[in-house]
């Protein structure tokens, strides 16, 4: 049942940045008449920033973090945009997310509530064992 929630989670959040993908300009205009709320919900079911660390680019997420978009979501059994990053292979936009203090907050032992499928588990493990090499570097 998690797995479809993720998958259905994602569909929404794609639709959501596939309206204002890649066009920066189209998302600053956005906000800019508050067309886009940063934190809210749309009715695709996740913030901004979590819609645009599914797909991308990371000058849109960049542009969301820094005005004001949250690293985390209040609801505890949705992923987070570093998840989202990590499990849609945005390697730099989770780097991003992960330099300006984003952390994974669902550990991959399914005592977080989430069930994971193996290829989720094999992406956060491969990144976290990532990011603890390049701290000791």
């Amino acid at each position: 049942m998690q797995t479809q929630q993720y998958s259905q989670q994602t569909q929404r959040k794609r639709q959501l940045t596939n309206l204002l993908n890649k066009d920066i300009e189209r998302v600053e205009k956005a906000l800019a008449n508050k067309n886009l709320d940063i934190e809210k919900e749309a009715n695709t079911g996740g913030t901004p920033l979590e819609a645009a660390s599914c797909v991308g680019p990371l000058e849109i997420v960049k542009l969301l973090v820094e005005k004001g978009g949250a690293n985390t979501h209040p609801k505890a059994m949705t992923f987070t945009p570093l998840e989202y990053a990590i499990i849609n292979d945005k390697l730099d936009i989770a780097l991003y997310l992960y330099d300006k203090g984003a952390k994974i907050r669902h550990k991959v032992d399914n005592r977080s509530g989430i069930t994971f499928t193996q290829d989720i588990k094999k992406k956060i493990k491969e990144f976290e064992k990532m990011i603890t090499h390049r701290e000791k570097i």
